[in-house]
């Protein structure tokens, strides 16, 4: 049997086309690339929802019950600055309170639980935040000689590549080698939350990836390997979470 692996959503708006009197109203988005991936690493995707209310630790509890790991998806919109003790920058993106709320509960209680955990992206910023950590606001800013981190062309290609820590759990996952990433981000990890310690990082010297030090499986990536699943080392880190899961669920295949 296949382990549960959660994905979060992301958050979007319909719009009133034929009828101007109904209201819009907010709408579940997911990319397919997430859950072929996880299907693809041998894991049964359930998707789940964002309550998009206050007090979302007992919503999150519940969900977090239901799984054998957690992946925590990317989206285009940041963590809103003040979940991490800093002022907003002009260059923040629509955040979405209600989604981070969600997601940051749900990743304490999976790290409390020993559920394993995949960050994607801005979900590898979620992770950080939730342990603790804080965050580059806009990586121009803050590193005017940086390379472009936000690719125009397709994100099923790689746009650069970033060094992996050797002794890392990701090298032993898709190799130590420099690795080809796609790049669709303009925030990063700053300082590292608790537990947290950074393994890879774009030639420029932003961060690209950290792992947990502890023994649960946690992991975040600032790339989208999903996007990237038809190349051997990048379905390797979903592989990683869904093993990890399977592990911990004593489920068989």
């Amino acid at each position: 049997m296949r382990p549960v692996i959660g994905i979060t959503c992301d958050e979007g708006q319909t719009e009133a086309r034929r009828n101007p009197l109904r209201p819009s109203v907010t709408r579940l988005e997911l990319k397919r690339f997430y859950a072929s991936a996880v299907w693809s690493a041998g894991g049964l995707p359930l998707l789940v929802p964002t309550t998009g209310e206050p007090g979302a630790e007992p919503d999150a509890a519940e969900v977090v019950a239901a799984l054998d790991g957690l992946v925590v998806s990317g989206g285009g919109a940041d963590i809103p600055p003040d979940l991490y003790g800093a002022e907003p920058e002009p260059e923040v993106v629509a955040p979405k309170r209600g989604r981070s709320t969600f997601e940051i509960a749900a990743v304490r209680c999976a790290l409390e639980r020993g559920v394993p955990v995949l960050g994607i992206c801005g979900g590898l910023q979620v992770l950080n935040v939730a342990c603790g950590g804080t965050l580059v606001q806009h990586i121009p800013r803050r590193f005017p000689e940086a390379i472009p981190h936000q690719q125009p062309g397709d994100p099923r290609e790689p746009s650069h590549a970033v060094t992996i820590d050797a002794a890392s759990r990701l090298a032993s996952v898709c190799g130590a080698e420099a690795l080809p990433v796609n790049s669709t981000h303009h925030q990063a990890v700053d300082r590292p939350g608790d537990g947290l310690r950074v393994v890879a990082h774009a030639f420029d010297g932003v961060v690209e990836a950290v792992e947990g030090l502890r023994g649960t499986f946690a992991l975040g990536v600032q790339w989208h390997p999903e996007s990237l699943a038809h190349l051997p080392r990048h379905l390797a880190i979903y592989r990683a979470v869904v093993d990890a899961a399977r592990a911990r669920s004593g489920r068989t295949r």
